[in-house]
């Protein structure tokens, strides 16, 4: 009987201890992971910044703003799209009103993107470049705004998303 016993308690602690050891190992093995993705997101959202960072200053995009006539800026923003691999691209002035959109995707809801890239719009709008990561629905992009300037007076800002597919997610 106290071989059983003794046995029994001995079981016991060695699954608690090894349970624990796995547990220990598996938050280990989860916080590295998720340095590792925040880390490639930083370096991804940088990236963005850095490619479209001149995109304002190119002097066909630079006169169709200045314009704000809808219909070249259309269809200057829908070669951008394509020029760019992008899948989302608006235009705002400077009073923060969308001037003109484009979308690779028909299923895009242009006002539920716009609204989640107010905050990047925004800072834009301030005079800072602004990259991040936004959802829309279900689905997660890579957002940039960038300010465009006229003779140094800032007129509005240039928007893009790159949707992030679910194998990266």
């Amino acid at each position: 009987v106290w071989m059983i016993l003794f046995l029994t308690v001995i079981s016991y602690v060695a699954n608690r201890r090894l349970a624990r050891q796995f547990q220990l190992e598996a938050r280990r093995t989860l916080a590295t992971a998720d340095a590792v993705f925040k880390n490639s997101q930083q370096v991804r959202i940088k990236n963005l910044g850095l490619r479209f960072h001149s995109l304002p200053n190119d002097p066909r995009y630079l006169a169709a703003f200045k314009q704000g006539d809808i219909q070249p800026l259309h269809r200057l923003l829908a070669g951008l799209l394509r020029e760019q691999g992008v899948d989302m691209v608006f235009y705002t002035t400077g009073n923060a009103t969308v001037l003109a959109d484009e979308r690779r995707d028909p299923a895009i809801s242009p006002a539920a993107f716009e609204t989640a890239a107010a905050p990047a719009v925004k800072l834009a709008l301030q005079g800072s470049e602004k990259a991040g990561t936004i959802r829309v629905g279900e689905r997660l992009y890579d957002v940039a705004s960038v300010p465009v300037y006229d003779g140094g007076v800032l007129i509005g800002a240039l928007t893009l998303g790159s949707e992030i597919g679910r194998a990266e997610a």
